[in-house]
């Protein structure tokens, strides 16, 4: 019963501001891992810039690199080895939300040594707690809110099924947002991360689990990124627009936490498992006929449209259409993916995995398989 109650989780510090990424010069402790993705931080001086405020702050500080795409079960195991090896005080992830769900896996199975996955399927069954090492995210994205969220999602290596795993344990210590982390994103990134934070918003807003707290929530974060979406697409630079989406992705989670999410992701992860395709993206691709399917039988779809300033729900489709073109990005996921993944792709398959996600228990209208394909073929 604990996992249907709305219960409010958030870091037990959050710093927003330009800059604040100074605040690493102040952790206290001895030693830090500090886990990064492929090469987009280094290449931007900010990797550099993170070593210099941990060595100011004397934590010998190892890096851990090269974490890409979403966390496999051989991924946490591979960080959980070095953590074992360095026994440090604080994790720090600097990335987009792969790498911080690998870090929030990873220092959950550190401290729980005995557990495997399949003992925390069941939201909030992590039991234990976590008080060895500080978690510290840093996102370098505006669209995941894995610094605020209590989910982190793991890939089964065998079948490619995406399991967003839920627990408070995984709501890190401290989270650090800084704008300056994400001017130099790519207009294509820039588009379907904040996409992301919008499907967060506009599905918790309409969750069969949604709340008063939650509907707050989701509305802040929806009026911030269309009014800030297309001004970060035009002026990458623009540091308060950008920071406004970096506030609109930590709203976002935060609403996810409260009332969860639905079809959108259902079917996005379902995608990324077998194909690899951005979660974010597909988020993206899904969310007019999803929301489309969900307008027929339920009026929450029309209001958040409403309560974001557009005169209706179309004029929204529109606003997510142009966002998309805008940013180069096709709006079917076929196009996207490999001419090897391509031949081998079956849609059955991959709705049905989009049927048994857990967030398909929260959209507000039931989904049927036949349902669930035909969206895949509208968008193929």
């Amino acid at each position: 019963m604990l996992h249907m109650l709305p219960r409010l989780f958030q870091a037990s510090e959050t710093v927003i501001k330009r800059g604040s990424l100074i605040r690493l010069q102040f952790l206290q402790g001895e030693r830090a891992a500090l886990l990064v993705g492929a090469k987009s931080l280094k290449e931007s001086g900010n990797l550099a810039k993170i070593q210099n405020f941990l060595s100011k702050a004397k934590i010998e500080t190892t890096l851990i690199e090269g974490i890409s795409g979403d966390p496999t079960v051989n991924m946490i195991r591979t960080t959980v080895e070095k953590f074992s090896t360095l026994q440090p005080d604080w994790i720090i992830a600097a990335g987009g939300g792969a790498v911080m769900d690998c870090a929030k896996l990873a220092r959950f199975f550190y401290e729980n040594p005995d557990l495997d996955i399949a003992d925390i399927l069941k939201p909030f069954s992590v039991p234990g707690s976590h008080k060895k090492i500080k978690l510290a995210l840093v996102p370098t994205t505006s669209g995941t809110g894995s610094e605020a969220s209590h989910v982190a999602v793991v890939k089964e290596s065998n079948n490619g099924h995406k399991i967003p795993l839920v627990s408070e344990r995984f709501i890190p210590d401290l989270a650090i947002l800084d704008a300056t982390l994400t001017v130099n994103l790519s207009p294509a990134v820039t588009a379907y991360t904040a996409l992301d934070a919008f499907t967060h918003a506009v599905e918790s807003y309409c969750s069969r689990a949604n709340n008063l707290l939650s509907d707050a929530y989701a509305l802040m974060a929806g009026r911030l990124i269309t009014q800030h979406l297309t001004v970060s697409l035009s002026e990458p630079r623009n540091i308060k627009s950008r920071e406004n989406l970096l506030y609109a992705a930590l709203f976002a989670g935060i609403a996810q936490n409260l009332a969860a999410v639905g079809g959108v992701h259902a079917l996005s992860h379902a995608l990324g498992g077998k194909t690899g395709f951005p979660h974010g993206y597909g988020n993206a691709i899904f969310l007019i006929p999803v929301l489309t399917f969900n307008a027929q039988n339920s009026p929450r779809p029309a209001q958040f449209a409403s309560e974001t300033g557009f005169s209706e729900l179309q004029e929204l489709f529109d606003w997510i259409s142009g966002i998309l073109t805008t940013a180069g990005l096709s709006q079917n996921w076929h196009q996207v993916v490999s001419e090897t993944i391509k031949t081998e792709l079956n849609t059955a398959e991959i709705a049905e995995m989009a049927l048994n996600d857990v967030c398909l228990r929260t959209n507000p209208v039931k989904m049927e398989k036949n349902d669930v394909r035909q969206i895949l073929e509208e968008t193929r």
